[in-house]
């Protein structure tokens, strides 16, 4: 019985998680801002606001882009001035990536749009709705990442 019950979850669970969070993305990045930026290049923008220089293939590892795929995301961010790419000091074959200035302003606009979508959905639960939900995403974020 408690095996068909993790089941019957986990069908719901495999629907409702892709859901939910699409609808805290920022569908059109590119009318946020006032350059063109598309999803996959505010993906890499994202990574690097929490990575500090990481290689380019830690990030596709990371992000699950291949790594062709990441060095045209790459070069259109370079193009725009919103990251900057780097030789590493101790590995001449490794190319190191972070913010630019331009690149940190643009995530930090991205940052205060996501965090109004989450504060619009968090004010239509109650106080205990909220308690809870957070309790719970910390519970799995702890199962998943230890």
């Amino acid at each position: 019985m408690q095996e068909n019950d993790v089941e019957k979850h986990a069908e719901k669970l495999i629907f409702l998680v892709p859901a939910i969070f699409k609808s805290f993305q920022i569908q059109r990045p590119e009318k946020l801002f006032d350059i063109g930026i598309s999803v996959s290049e505010m993906a890499v923008l994202h990574y690097l606001f929490f990575k500090t220089k990481p290689s380019m293939s830690e990030m596709g590892k990371d992000l699950y882009i291949d790594l062709s795929t990441l060095t045209r995301i790459v070069d259109k961010l370079i193009e725009k001035n919103l990251i900057i790419r780097e030789p590493d000091l101790k590995d001449r074959r490794k190319i190191r990536l972070s913010m630019s200035a331009e690149g940190r302003e643009v995530r930090e606009k991205f940052k205060q749009e996501s965090k109004e979508k989450a504060k619009s959905v968090l004010r239509q639960m109650t106080p205990e709705e909220r308690n809870t939900f957070m309790n719970l995403l910390e519970t799995i974020h702890a199962r998943i990442y230890g």
